[in-house]
């Protein structure tokens, strides 16, 4: 499982990186598109079942559910649509914008024991925890 996107404070662990890390002066995304068509192809993995503002202020802006989808190789968090749109010059790790290129034509199919192994690696970058054996997304979904 490769990260990608996870922004503190919306999320605290390693892979999560402060915004300004994201944002390159400069730069112009100019696969925006191609990125944000395959970050909807994602299947939802880890749903947290809260919402999420852009900051702690009274009047911050909604970004949507707390939510993460794959495509079985990356994950990324749902939130990271709303900062490619707000941000043209946030940069993405190169690898993964190669990837999106070479793939973006490929349909995007996890099967439920795929994600249930990412859910739990996911687990483990992030010492979420859950009773033991149980999946963060119902057997259900997939």
């Amino acid at each position: 499982m490769k990260t990608i996107g996870f922004i503190k404070p919306h999320d605290k662990h390693n892979e999560a990186k402060y915004l300004s890390e994201y944002l390159e002066d400069g730069y112009e995304n100019n696969d925006k598109e191609a990125i944000l068509n395959y970050l909807n192809k994602g299947v939802l993995c880890i749903d947290w079942m809260e919402w999420l503002f852009e900051d702690e202020s009274d009047d911050a802006v909604s970004i949507g559910p707390n939510t993460c989808n794959t495509d079985g190789i990356w994950i990324w968090p749902n939130y990271l649509e709303y900062y490619l749109n707000k941000y043209p010059n946030f940069k993405l790790d190169q690898e993964f914008i190669d990837y999106v290129n070479e793939n973006q034509d490929k349909s995007v199919d996890v099967s439920n024991e795929e994600n249930i192994k990412i859910q739990e690696a996911y687990q483990r970058l992030t010492n979420s925890k859950t009773d033991k054996g149980t999946s963060l997304i119902d057997e259900d979904e997939n």
